[in-house]
């Protein structure tokens, strides 16, 4: 190995940490910064709980739509399950044709007699099993899923409170 390809392995490792590292932090950040609006929140509606004499006050308060807005948690409603099933089903069908074009390309190589060739057509027959594997996986947790989605009500047919 040359100087210049280990350089390129090690730039890639660099950047690749480094990109695992910043979306971490993105991620913790949104974490932290939705536990603290929760929390100002809550400090808000017990300070304005103190400010009512009775319950009656707080409870006719609470049915008005400011007291409706005051209680709706700030975070984003979560995903439906609906959509959570279309995600996977498309990432199992793409991981499945990234598997299938690598199976292809490793068929274009059979003829050649290179070693080079042969052992990229083997690396290609490696990660297309690996990726079909992966795919189908993908494809079966959805099934199961949306069997299990149909079976819990989850489909927006009831709601969860009815249940």
């Amino acid at each position: 190995m040359d100087l210049y390809q280990f350089l390129m392995i090690t730039l890639l490792c660099v950047f690749t940490f480094i990109l695992i590292a910043g979306a971490l932090w993105f991620l913790m950040q949104k974490r932290n910064t939705l536990a603290k609006s929760r929390l100002v929140r809550a400090e808000a509606i017990n300070r304005l709980v103190d400010k009512f004499g009775t319950a009656k006050e707080v409870v006719e308060f609470l049915k008005t739509d400011q007291g409706r807005k005051l209680l709706e948690d700030p975070a984003p409603p979560s995903v439906s399950p609906r959509v959570r099933l279309i995600r996977v089903i498309q990432s199992g069908g793409v991981t499945l044709f990234l598997g299938l074009a690598c199976f292809l390309n490793a068929y274009r190589l059979r003829d050649n007699t290179d070693v080079n060739d042969i052992r990229k057509a083997i690396e290609l027959q490696d990660w297309g099993t690996f990726l079909i594997a992966i795919g189908l996986g993908l494809l079966v947790v959805a099934y199961v899923t949306s069997l299990l989605v149909k079976r819990w009500g989850l489909n927006g047919s009831r709601k969860l409170s009815e249940q």
